[in-house]
């Protein structure tokens, strides 16, 4: 994003939409969707990596994870399988961040302004970078 301060309120940094954490938290787990296995835990808010200034993520930018793929158990940490604990590996077994709430998007039926949408494919853009690039 060109600047954190120029950013819709929307994506900038703490900023809270309780309504799309109820229908997060509604959810089946993206990951464990994706691997076709079923969930065990509960499903958690996933805010995402990556977004610096040392804050929670905007709610815009989440996804629903189970406790098991967002942090996860000792096993899963030290196999680099848990979102928290194995970001690249994890983008390489489900898509990065940026994927999977595309998908939650479609299948929460979000539709954004002009403005947030083109800040939003900007900043995914940058994410998505950043993810394949230590996936190789």
């Amino acid at each position: 994003m060109k600047s954190y301060l120029k950013a819709p309120l929307e994506l900038r940094n703490g900023y809270q939409n309780e309504k799309r954490r109820e229908a997060i938290r509604a959810m089946p787990c993206i990951a464990c969707e994706i691997r076709k296995v079923e969930q065990k835990s509960r499903t958690e808010f996933h805010h995402f990596i990556g977004m610096g200034n040392g804050l929670k993520a905007s709610d815009l930018l989440s996804i629903p994870l189970c406790n098991f793929c967002h942090t996860g158990s000792y096993t899963k940490r030290v196999m680099g399988i848990t979102i928290h604990y194995g970001l690249h590996e994890f983008a390489k077994r489900h898509g990065t961040q940026g994927d999977l709430l595309r998908i939650i998007d479609g299948r929460l039926g979000v539709e954004y302004s002009q403005e947030v949408r083109e800040s939003l494919d900007e900043l995914l853009k940058s994410l998505d970078a950043k993810e394949m690039l230590k996936k190789s």
